[in-house]
């Protein structure tokens, strides 16, 4: 039996593209400002994970192994294409259209290729015009389009790919600061967001998350994935289209300061996710208010008590915790915690619980500064204990007052107390709490997702936000663990 190699596999994942739906001179297609760009390093990635030995790669090599004699060549010999699978793969597109572009290095091979495509009925017959060779794909509204340089798809018109294979680099992203600020960064999965082309339904939401004085318009967003040993990091930036938006950036948001560390052992020990943030005296309502799912929250709980006015008070470190399911009922099941600069608003529960029986809700004090909120079927618990206050769902209160501290967090004090945002989801937790074993999923799981120990989102700076994904081993290769992975006991 022949052996694959990293070219086998790297033909294969982009003959899928086609069958399922200077060396940068192919990205000279990419328009100056498109919505979005993603690069995908193919080769490194094929290398990293050693893929060419994974078990999975039968079943992805079966999806084209019923095709003509000639056809299977092409899969044992992938450099007869005349795709350069070593180049990058490049993704972008905007609201009408969407695009892919590799690199050629033989036209005439690939001209024989797509011939032999043609003959499985998978494309239409080549035309040629003006050195541009063209044919529509079968089931798909595309376009797949090259020239000696260039390997283009695109769910277009043939008349737009052939403009786009004559652009000129002076005219494409290539020419531009935002490809040079993508590609010096590090990663094997680089993308690139321009905020201008956001839905208008996010830009609320967007704008919550910006500093005082700066456009959404003005920023382009940035990320890299890499694949390390123990983890596949995701980083992603803002970055100011102009000089004061840059100077905005750096500055930062005028709503968060670093971490303290007050609750870094309030977690109970079976937690799924801990978030903490730290928070300037007053701003935590203005987030709330700029987002819409904040907001809406905010017009409920205002039927029964001013949150409005003990958010305003609200200062330093704040918590949300979130418990493992098996004992609740349900995701929504949270506790928030933080501290108060001013505790004056108590003076006006009596009023609140006169006025809430109107929208048939009811209050009752338990010992203390402590109450038991009712409203509809849900039952909330919050008070006062001393300068701390928190609001939590009944369940998850109760649970709280009787767990154990987790000290899970505790080594990772230094890397919490250096962030403005960090968010720990304990994915062991998560599998092992709720008795999700592979031999009792009611549906099929990832092997991958059986070797994760958590996942954690971290804001070191302003502007920036990092995920990492970590194994449970952390000196295992997370590519190689991604393509090789089948053993699902934990």
């Amino acid at each position: 039996m022949k052996k694959f190699t990293i070219d086998h596999l790297l033909f294969t994942i982009g003959l899928l593209f086609f069958c399922s739906c200077s060396k940068r001179q192919y990205l000279n297609v990419i328009p100056q400002n498109p919505a979005f760009v993603v690069s995908v390093d193919f080769k490194t990635i094929a290398e990293k994970g050693e893929i060419s030995e994974s078990p999975y790669l039968p079943q992805l090599t079966s999806l084209l192994g019923g095709m003509s004699e000639k056809f299977s060549n092409y899969i044992e010999n992938p450099g007869k294409t005349g795709i350069d699978f070593r180049q990058p793969a490049y993704l972008f597109g905007d609201g009408s259209y969407i695009g892919l572009t590799m690199a050629v290095y033989d036209e005439d091979d690939l001209a024989d290729f797509f011939t032999v495509l043609h003959q499985q009925n998978a494309c239409g017959p080549l035309t040629e015009k003006d050195g541009i060779h063209y044919t529509k794909i079968q089931g798909v509204k595309g376009v797949a389009a090259f020239n000696k340089h260039t390997l283009l798809y695109i769910n277009s018109s043939p008349e737009f790919a052939c403009q786009l294979l004559a652009q000129q680099e002076e005219n494409s992203f290539t020419a531009t600061d935002a490809y040079d600020r993508m590609t010096n960064l590090e990663g094997e999965i680089l993308m690139y967001g321009n905020a201008a082309s956001v839905p208008s339904t996010a830009v609320a939401d967007m704008k919550s998350l910006l500093p005082e004085g700066i456009r959404y318009t003005d920023v382009d967003a940035y990320s890299s994935t890499r694949f390390a040993d123990g983890s596949i990091i995701v980083s992603s930036q803002l970055r100011g289209k102009t000089k004061e938006a840059e100077r905005l950036l750096k500055k930062g948001h005028k709503s968060l300061k670093k971490i303290k560390g007050d609750y870094i052992q309030s977690a109970p020990e079976d937690f799924l996710v801990w978030a903490c943030a730290g928070v300037e005296k007053g701003e935590l309502l203005n987030v709330i208010k700029n987002s819409n799912l904040g907001h809406q929250l905010l017009l409920v709980l205002e039927r029964a008590i001013d949150i409005e006015q003990i958010l305003r008070q609200v200062e330093g470190d704040a918590v949300i915790m979130m418990p493992r399911n098996y004992k609740m009922h349900g995701y929504d099941q949270f506790m928030f915690i933080s501290k108060v600069d001013d505790t004056d608003f108590m003076k006006d529960v009596d009023y609140w619980q006169k006025s809430m029986a109107d929208f048939d809700m009811s209050m009752s004090r338990t010992i203390g500064d402590n109450f038991v909120l009712k409203a509809g079927i849900k039952t909330y618990n919050w008070g006062l204990e001393g300068d701390q206050f928190y609001f939590a769902t009944d369940d998850m209160f109760a649970h709280n007052a009787t767990a154990q501290r987790s000290d899970l967090l505790k080594p990772l004090e230094d890397e919490i107390c250096s962030s403005y945002l960090y968010a720990y989801i304990n994915l062991q937790t998560l599998l092992e709490g709720t008795n999700m074993t592979p031999a009792h999923c009611a549906f099929p799981m990832p092997p991958f997702l059986w070797m994760l120990k958590s996942v954690i989102f971290q804001s070191k700076e302003q502007g920036t936000l990092d995920i990492a994904i970590n194994l449970k081993d952390e000196s295992q290769n997370s590519l190689k663990t991604l393509f090789h992975a089948t053993d699902t006991s934990h």
